[in-house]
């Protein structure tokens, strides 16, 4: 089938901002060199050699903001940190189908190929790339625990927050006299008037901001549900049902429940051919299974495959884990929806072979370090962290610690290069218990002195540590 005809006038401009972006990358301008590229192949992709420009104008500007001396190999080949090598190679190949100049002569292919090139030879040779992770490693434990700047930034905005709420403050408490003063003389309708005039504005403006007050909640709630429940009582109904709110006093903060409802991750409709999902297990989604068939939604009826737990070297007492490498193996029909907790994210290494290991910024429940070997599984003993790092086949991952401060809330445990633990390959398997659905609050929505917290699904936390205060 023929490509439709493009619009002459289309097809000129984009040859125009082609020319400009040659132009601007002869001349040293990068940045204008790839917006014009961009703004070319948008317009009409199909001109000749503007893809291949605007992939060379990527990689060669991802090797200019390298923040040392050193050139990040990762970033130059479009693969997360730390990637397996597979997927390097896998990455390294399309690049460089693109950016050969032998059969891609146009401007900034032969330096993209260039830097794709010595990216490669880095990441494939083990001692180049060991040494060079542990560069990198070494830096991102700095960044980490070096935030002066950011504290200096995160005090200003504290500043401004605390005199914002005391300005508010100072302003509901005025109308509090003028009202304790009038509030036998007012009428129903004066006093809603007066509500939305004065209050109304503060308290969205406190929840905004992140910030609640009980001693301001407590007086006009009371006032609004006078008004509200007489007036706008049916309002107020669909409202509450719309909108429900769960106070993290801890954090200072109101978080909207119907932004972290994981039961909607787990409707019969999300089931779909092909998926790999986390099912229950002793309380826990330790034990994976394949989507064969979804046969209905009303009933819920799938069709699944449980994948078993393989390894080289097993270790005698650790018949199953929740990381490494899994196999297709016997079908069952599973007739309850409960029993899933969540679509895992893995990766596909062979026709009947799947491979899950954590992703960074995953929240899994270890098994106690108080306990070893053997003994952590039978005892039960649980923490949860945080993966700072993709999973490594040759380092591992690090992680972070995470307590408990609410019923489902939980922040990091401490910062900095003493923070961050760091699992050994060998060590993985057996010290990670199961994944836990989590997202991670905005940092405007965490409370006062703290970075970062995450809401976990407690359907998949260790019930000692539901329970736990």
């Amino acid at each position: 089938m023929a490509s439709p005809e493009q619009n002459p006038d289309t097809v000129n401009e984009a040859t125009h901002h082609k020319a400009l972006a040659e132009s601007s990358f002869a001349s040293g301008d990068l940045t204008s060199a790839l917006n014009h590229a961009r703004k070319a192949l948008s317009l009409s992709p199909n001109t000749e050699g503007v893809s291949s420009m605007v992939t060379a104008f990527e990689t060669i500007t991802s090797a200019a903001s390298a923040s040392g001396d050193t050139p990040e190999w990762y970033k130059i080949l479009k693969v997360e940190p730390f990637s397996h090598f597979d997927t390097v190679k896998q990455q390294y190949s399309k690049l460089a189908l693109v950016l050969h100049p032998d059969k891609n002569p146009y401007v900034g292919c032969e330096e993209g190929f260039r830097l794709v090139s010595e990216a490669f030879k880095v990441l494939e040779d083990r001692v180049r790339r060991s040494e060079y992770d542990a560069k990198l490693r070494s830096f991102e434990a700095k960044e980490d625990g070096d935030c002066s700047s950011k504290i200096i930034t995160y005090s200003r905005k504290r500043k401004k927050r605390v005199d914002e709420v005391s300005e508010s403050l100072r302003r509901v408490s005025e109308t509090r006299e003028v009202e304790a003063e009038d509030e036998g003389m007012m009428t129903l309708a004066e006093m809603q008037s007066v509500l939305k005039r004065n209050k109304q504005k503060n308290i969205i403006r406190e929840v905004k901001m992140g910030r609640e007050t009980q001693e301001i909640s407590s007086g006009d709630e009371t006032l609004m549900e006078m008004s509200t429940n007489k007036e706008n009582g049916k309002r107020e109904a669909v409202k509450k049902k719309k909108k429900k709110k769960t106070n993290h006093k801890e954090l200072g903060e109101i978080v909207e429940d119907e932004d972290f409802d994981f039961d909607k991750e787990r409707m019969p409709r999300s089931f779909k051919k092909g998926q790999v999902w986390a099912i229950y297990d002793d309380n826990v989604p330790r034990c994976y299974c394949l989507v064969s068939e979804v046969v209905s939604v009303s009933p819920f009826k799938v069709w699944i495959s449980w994948l078993d737990y393989e390894s080289e070297k097993l270790i005698f007492w650790m018949k199953n884990s929740s990381c490494g490498r899994f196999r297709v193996s016997e079908k069952a029909l599973i007739e309850h929806v409960k029993l899933f907790s969540h679509v895992v994210n893995c990766e596909r290494v062979a026709r009947e072979l799947y491979q899950v290991y954590p992703r960074k910024g995953s929240v899994w429940a270890v098994y106690s370090e108080t306990d070893t070997g053997q003994k952590r599984r039978k005892t039960k003993h649980y923490e949860i962290v945080v993966c700072l790092t993709m999973y490594s086949d040759a380092y591992g991952l690090s992680v972070a610690y995470l307590d408990k401060v609410g019923d489902s809330l939980f922040k990091r445990r401490d910062y900095g290069c003493n923070a961050v633990r760091w699992v050994e390959k060998e060590d993985v398997a057996g010290l990670l218990s199961h994944q836990i659905p989590a997202k991670k609050l905005q940092e405007d929505q965490c409370g006062a002195g703290v970075r970062e917290s995450w809401v976990l699904d407690l359907a998949s936390v260790p019930p000692d540590l539901v329970s736990a205060p």
